[in-house]
């Protein structure tokens, strides 16, 4: 089961892989429903049925998904996301690309918008 906004982002993310490549997404939405909902674990079930959903909406997959997503990915405190994009260092030992990676995963929810890659730059200037 996912328990907050990063687990549930990177499952979502997989999800949607799996249910593209085995042709899930060619399936009746209520299939695709049962799947997710199934993939998701036991208490998937009970997090549905709090979501005050209608017995139609619950049958529609992109209204689930997106009810969920609400219900794991709170506000961003953009502020906040900010800061730790720009704390972030590389550690020692740390290779290159996986601080790159790091700092593409950080700055995912900064809104940095156009400036996004230059930013992501500017961090690394900066580690130099």
């Amino acid at each position: 089961m996912v328990t907050g906004v990063k687990d549930w982002e990177r499952w979502i993310r997989r999800f949607e892989r799996f249910r593209q490549a085995s042709g899930l997404a060619e399936k009746t939405d209520e299939t695709q429903v049962s799947t997710l909902i199934y993939s998701m674990g036991d208490k998937a079930e009970d997090v549905l049925q709090t979501l005050g959903l209608n017995e139609e909406q619950k049958k529609d997959y992109k209204t689930v998904k997106e009810t969920m997503t609400s219900f794991f990915v709170k506000t961003r405190n953009i502020i906040y996301e900010r800061a730790k994009f720009n704390q972030r260092v590389q550690f020692e030992g740390e290779p290159v690309d996986e601080f790159i990676t790091s700092l593409y995963s950080l700055v995912e929810h900064c809104s940095y918008g156009e400036l996004t890659n230059e930013m992501i730059r500017d961090r690394l200037v900066v580690e130099l």
